[in-house]
């Protein structure tokens, strides 16, 4: 993995053996195994410790993922110093990705262009499609039908949601260091050992605050709609909690990711590969369900789009696995790095 690949010459040691032989005594026996890191160069670095199968199942997924190393055709592999620079990853530790940084940009590209022309024209041509003279919207849940400014109502709600967005994910790791700082002081090494519970125990409290901010976000904009822009003020907030943000929950979806995108491509950096491997699977199905949504809009054909929720989820599996399986390794690369500062205290202690 490039990201994988390039950590040690960002840092002055080459390996955690360095680490540990230039600055501490080493302890245990060493065994390099990869599934069991957590115990690699600690006291707990015993036989008795080893999971059986450990160093087989490494062996193997090692052995498959060279062989497709070397059977790989093309000359990628030759032009790793080449100035367009190359990113690759694997695929649950089997299968290997290839591809140069300008290919990646190129795409980032196209993805940008798109969601910046298919928002801007589904907004444009919703607003004439609801003032036509002949043409009166039947949803009960249209914001053309609720409101007397729809087009404010839908600008302002873009820019609602997507602050809403990012500020939501700033809270959620606010969160997680908050949940770690607490670990710190209290009981250090609780995770240690368990990649599992390592995962959730941080992953958690990130999507925790995430939810919560934005039901907060969720709160604050239906008060501004019912405090400014209703037709009537026979709507109460049962009629308001009706009305379908859809395309603008979408919309600024897209808008956060077009943000990353913008970042990556600016980076100019293979280091943020991972960017493009989400918005390569969620940008697609977001621009295809806004245009789903218009025109059954435009064919006066309403219903409750369960679609909204299970599409994305079913569709972000795949970039979800592997930015576990990326964050898995960085913490199985780190922890020999982290695990002296409790070696000598904590674990020796029981």
């Amino acid at each position: 993995n490039v990201i994988l690949q390039k950590i040690p010459r960002w840092l002055r040691f080459r390996s955690d053996y360095d680490i540990f032989n230039l600055s501490y005594s080493r302890l245990g026996y060493d065994f390099g195994y990869f599934l069991d890191g957590y115990t690699y160069h600690t006291p707990l670095d015993q036989l008795s410790t080893f999971k059986q199968g450990v160093i087989q199942d490494l062996g193997d997924n090692l052995a498959i993922l060279i062989r497709n190393i070397l059977l790989e055709r093309n000359q990628q592999i030759n032009d790793i110093n080449d100035a367009d620079p190359l990113i690759y990853f694997d695929v649950l530790s089997r299968y290997l990705m290839i591809y140069k940084l300008s290919t990646s940009i190129l795409i980032q590209k196209i993805l940008i262009i798109l969601i910046i022309i298919i928002g801007i024209m589904r907004i444009i041509f919703d607003h004439i499609y609801h003032r036509q003279q002949n043409f009166s919207c039947n949803d009960l849940h249209c914001i053309y039908f609720r409101f007397k400014y729809p087009l404010i109502i839908r600008i302002i709600s873009i820019i609602i949601y997507s602050i809403s967005n990012i500020l939501s994910m700033i809270i959620g790791l606010v969160f997680s260091l908050v949940l770690s700082w607490i670990l710190s002081k209290t009981r250090p090494t609780s995770w240690h050992g368990n990649s599992t519970l390592a995962i959730f125990l941080f992953s958690l409290p990130c999507l925790l605050g995430f939810i919560i901010f934005r039901y907060l976000f969720d709160l604050l904009h239906r008060c501004i709609l019912r405090k400014c822009f209703q037709k009537s003020s026979e709507y109460n907030t049962k009629h308001l909690n009706k009305i379908h943000f859809d395309f603008e929950q979408n919309f600024s979806v897209l808008i956060i990711y077009s943000l990353s995108m913008i970042i990556s491509i600016y980076s100019n950096s293979q280091y943020v590969y991972i960017t493009l491997i989400w918005s390569i699977f969620i940008c697609p199905l977001y621009l295809i369900l806004i245009i789903t949504e218009f025109i059954l809009h435009w064919k006066q054909i309403f219903g409750k789009d369960f679609h909204q929720l299970y599409l994305p989820l079913l569709i972000s599996f795949f970039p979800l696995i592997h930015t576990i399986e990326i964050v898995n390794r960085l913490l199985r690369i780190f922890i020999p790095m982290v695990t002296p500062l409790f070696s000598f205290g904590w674990i020796l202690r029981g």
